[in-house]
């Protein structure tokens, strides 16, 4: 786990998370297309987050797209 990013750690514990709160979810009897749509936007927001922690992320991008130094 050393050179994964932060952003990376994060969105891996938010999926968890969002695992967690979904059997929660679902022994308390919420309606299901609440569920649906709740999953629905946390899982689009984590893969935003994870392809951010990407881009945002120096030593990330550099690792998979070097850039050329124009000096």
């Amino acid at each position: 786990m050393g050179n994964i990013s932060k952003l990376t750690q994060f969105a891996v514990v938010g999926l968890l998370g969002i695992i967690a709160l979904a059997t929660i979810f679902n022994y308390t009897n919420v309606s299901d297309n609440f569920m649906t749509n709740f999953l629905a936007i946390a899982t689009i927001l984590l893969v935003m987050l994870g392809l951010g922690g990407v881009f945002l992320d120096p030593k990330e991008s550099q690792r998979i797209m070097p850039i050329k130094n124009t000096k």
